[in-house]
């Protein structure tokens, strides 16, 4: 009956140690995602130029998918010119520097950046 009462109390150890790492992850998890829902991007138009900046609180190794947006940006009659990643106080940061398409008359900035948002919080939501 001893053992039994031993055992008990084991087990009961056990599943305090787990609930309590099960609540800290969750912890860890929702700051992860508030941190990854805080991308922002803004837009420079001048002379047939815009450029994009592209700030979010992803992790490197997780990354936003900065290769998706070349699609948009072309269906848009943009071309890129160069796109640069860097990381600045803890977020990362992307800029892409882009032209008028030489098929294209212009740019209908309302509809890229409506494209732009959907992809950063299809990303943000995707966990």
């Amino acid at each position: 009956m001893n053992e039994v009462v031993n055992y008990i109390n084991h087990l009961q150890k056990n599943i305090k140690e787990l609930s309590d790492k099960r609540d800290e992850l969750n912890n860890l998890s929702n700051i992860l995602k508030k941190d990854r829902a805080s991308a922002s991007f803004t837009f420079h138009q001048s002379d047939g130029c815009v450029g994009i900046e592209i700030t979010s609180g992803f992790r490197e190794e997780e990354g936003l998918p900065v290769s998706k947006l070349p699609e948009i940006l072309l269906e848009e009659g943009l071309e890129v010119v160069s796109c640069i990643s860097t990381k600045v106080n803890g977020k990362l940061l992307h800029s892409m520097q882009c032209e008028v398409n030489s098929n294209s008359e212009s740019v209908d900035l309302t509809e890229l950046r409506r494209k732009i948002s959907n992809v950063i919080q299809s990303f943000s939501c995707s966990d």
